[in-house]
């Protein structure tokens, strides 16, 4: 496996206060959504902050799989993980993610652009450098390790894998994920540099501004009319929301057998 661009390819649009994406994989019109419980996105609309946890703080062990392949402390050490990320997916329609994210069936989904999204982040109080992309997945250890060899290796070809204090590589270490994962058709928005003060123990608070990012929320397939009132009369009432439940399960949706 290779990378698609060479260090200068990602660095040339990897600006201060900018959102960093590659448009031949991610068009900016390209539709995003992102799954998480109702009272989590209250609480974010209130305060305008978008909360970004430590990649090695995920679930999966696996994250940054770079770190399991250093061949003593010292390459240990230089790959220590001060980057923060948001999980994305491609696509609403998915009971995958319904079931994990919405066990008690009260969770909602955020839907917006690759556009909006950039938009909505760009005014930081401190100068940040964010990296939007999709996901790499890789079936095995052999073809994990090969990627991040090839990532690493920018260092070596690259006079500016560094800028500013940022690590381009480690941006690129932390979208390599196991096949398991596939079907999330993940898309990652990361950050590497964060003022201080917004750090806690296992991740960091951005501005973000909720007018600009959503076009409507989605609410779980499962809840009942009285549910999706209540929540409807919120989003719109205090927050000019457009809120639906989600039609994954409407018998009356047409659907094609891939």
């Amino acid at each position: 496996m290779k990378l698609e661009k060479g260090v200068e390819g990602y660095m040339r649009f990897y600006k201060r206060n900018d959102v960093y994406t590659d448009e031949e994989k991610l068009d900016e019109s390209k539709e995003i959504y992102k799954f998480m419980g109702f009272d989590r996105l209250v609480e974010m609309l209130k305060y305008n902050k978008m909360y970004l946890r430590n990649v090695i703080k995920w679930d999966d062990t696996w994250e940054y799989p770079a770190r399991y392949f250093a061949r003593n402390e010292d390459e240990l050490n230089n790959l220590q993980v001060d980057i923060y990320g948001s999980c994305w997916c491609t696509t609403e329609y998915t009971d995958a993610l319904w079931r994990i994210y919405s066990q008690d069936k009260k969770s909602a989904c955020i839907k917006t652009t690759v556009k909006k999204l950039k938009d909505a982040i760009k005014h930081q109080k401190h100068d940040s450098y964010f990296f939007l992309d999709k996901v790499v997945y890789v079936s095995d250890e052999e073809e994990a390790m090969e990627l991040v060899k090839s990532i690493s290796l920018m260092r070596l070809f690259g006079q500016h894998t560094v800028v500013d204090g940022i690590d381009i590589t480690k941006i690129l270490l932390s979208t390599i994920k196991r096949k398991a994962f596939e079907h999330e058709k993940e898309v990652r928005l990361l950050v590497q540099n964060a003022s201080p003060t917004d750090k806690l123990e296992d991740g960091i608070f951005i501005d973000i501004d909720y007018s600009e990012l959503i076009s409507e929320v989605i609410l779980d397939p499962r809840v009942d009319e009285r549910y999706i009132s209540e929540k409807k009369s919120i989003l719109a009432n205090d927050y000019n929301i457009k809120c639906r439940r989600s039609d994954l399960y409407d018998t009356t949706r047409r659907f094609k057998l891939k």
